[in-house]
């Protein structure tokens, strides 16, 4: 029941008497080092502009926007939700922020339309996972700031994983929804056209954050804080935002970054202990124990991820694992970046699975749904989002060879 970062600490302290190499000053020295990188200012920069968005109300323009899009469908509700999510993944960048917001938001209606507590809260928890791998991603910074990926190129592959992704939860929710009766009247032309008028402030901040960070306008840190201004502005030109609202986004922005802020400094030291020992080494070994060609590290790599997230946050998952996986990865001849998105995505599932599932704790804490009765409800989603993981899988372990015949027909 100890916080992570103090776990952490703690078994890097206790390896003192057993010939460890790091004394209590060089512990501190290292948790230091480990979040005094640039790139990582962009965390509560990216934070503060997803709830300056949800405090001003703009998030909810996005729901409404998503409603006119898909609303009509079956199961319409729950497919807006996904929608919704897609759309405010663009502004947040963080799955615990969009699960909290949806299920204060989104679950009392979906509620209110028929759908069992426990399904509408497996609902919203599994839409929520889309916001760390569709970009901005807090998950993508956190990767490149352990293992020197290049962030722009990462956003373009979480682009693509987010769609695959989504479609695999649209049918997993066209699929597993039944006895519910939600699907509203088909909006017209005008209306889809003044919903995305109203939406269009929200849909901005990621444009303009990804096209800037794309394109070599801005650095990630720079964008970042361009999102804060752009969320600050937007508020304040629609009359959407008061102090009050501005404090709330400050004081929830700054609690998150500080809990991600002391995970990736509680993580430096224990990585370095993980270097000197050459698990990596090891490490290389299980991965490649069925062969080193990309099928069988991509499989195995995945094998490991998938057993790893049922015990660790996966802020210190993506920090402890990705540089040890990465050189075997590159050795196989996998594509870096292609390998990162797939770890990322893979971790994420694991906020939907016990017995740490954050998505799924923030959900029914704030419902006051029972955790074990929304991780059965969230089976379906689960098992569609691992049939769209292995697709990922095969798919980029494939395109190394699949490039040069591609370039050449075109």
């Amino acid at each position: 029941g100890a916080p992570l970062p103090f776990a952490l600490l703690a078994g890097v302290s206790l390896t003192g008497p057993f010939g460890g190499l790091l004394p209590e000053p060089a512990i501190v020295q290292t948790m230091v080092g480990g979040v005094g990188k640039f790139l990582l200012l962009a965390i509560p920069f990216f934070l503060l502009a997803g709830e300056l968005l949800t405090e001003g109300g703009l998030a909810e323009r996005l729901i409404r926007f998503a409603a006119t899009l898909v609303g009509h469908w079956r199961a319409g509700l729950a497919q807006t939700a996904l929608v919704a999510s897609v759309l405010f993944s663009g502004a947040s960048g963080s799955s615990v922020a969009n699960a909290a917001f949806g299920a204060k938001v989104m679950a009392p209606t979906l509620m209110a339309r028929g759908y069992p507590p426990a399904n509408a809260a497996a609902i919203v928890a599994g839409v929520s996972m889309l916001d760390n791998i569709i970009p901005p991603s807090i998950a993508f910074l956190i990767l490149a700031s352990a293992t020197n990926l290049s962030v722009g190129s990462l956003l373009v592959g979480g682009f693509v994983a987010g769609g695959v992704l989504a479609l695999a939860l649209a049918i997993g929710i066209h699929l597993s929804v039944r006895g519910v009766v939600d699907a509203a009247p088909r909006a017209s032309a005008a209306e889809r056209g003044r919903a995305l008028v109203g939406a269009i402030p929200a849909i901005g901040l990621g444009v303009v954050v990804v096209a800037g960070i794309r394109f070599g306008v801005v650095t990630v840190t720079e964008a970042s804080a361009l999102a804060v201004a752009y969320a600050v502005i937007a508020c304040l030109a629609l009359r959407s935002l008061n102090g009050r609202g501005v404090l709330a986004a400050l004081r929830k922005s700054a609690a998150e970054a500080a809990a991600i802020g002391l995970l990736i400094g509680a993580s430096a030291p224990f990585a370095f202990l993980l270097a000197v020992d050459r698990i990596a080494e090891q490490m290389a070994a299980l991965v490649t124990a069925f062969g080193a060609g990309p099928y069988a590290v991509m499989l195995l790599a995945n094998l490991v991820l998938l057993v790893a997230g049922l015990f660790l946050d996966i802020g210190a998952a993506i920090l402890l694992l990705a540089p040890l996986l990465l050189p075997v990865a590159v050795a196989a001849g996998l594509d870096p970046i292609q390998f990162g998105v797939v770890l990322v995505v893979n971790l994420m599932i694991h906020g939907l699975t016990p017995p740490l599932g954050i998505l799924v704790y923030v959900v029914s804490g704030i419902m006051r749904v029972p955790a074990g009765a929304v991780f059965r409800a969230v089976l379906p989603l689960l098992g569609v989002l691992l049939a769209a993981l292995m697709v990922l899988s095969l798919g980029m372990a494939a395109w190394p060879a699949l490039a040069p015949e591609l370039k050449a027909l075109f």
